[in-house]
């Protein structure tokens, strides 16, 4: 079994992790506080993942 998928440059994860932080940031305005939680949770973990990669995320 091989992996077809295409293989993403580093400016490339970089751009979509950019783009996931910024979309969880807009669910972290949920009405459900428990939802709420999980969102801050996401935006926390997409964060720490550019940090990871090297990025500003002061």
């Amino acid at each position: 079994m091989t992996d077809d998928r295409p293989v993403l440059s580093d400016a490339d994860e970089i751009r979509l992790l950019r783009e996931i932080e910024e979309r969880a940031r807009v669910l972290c305005a949920s009405a459900d506080p428990l939802m709420r939680g999980q969102y801050q949770h996401l935006a926390g973990r997409v964060t720490a993942l550019l940090a990871i990669k090297g990025e500003d995320v002061g």
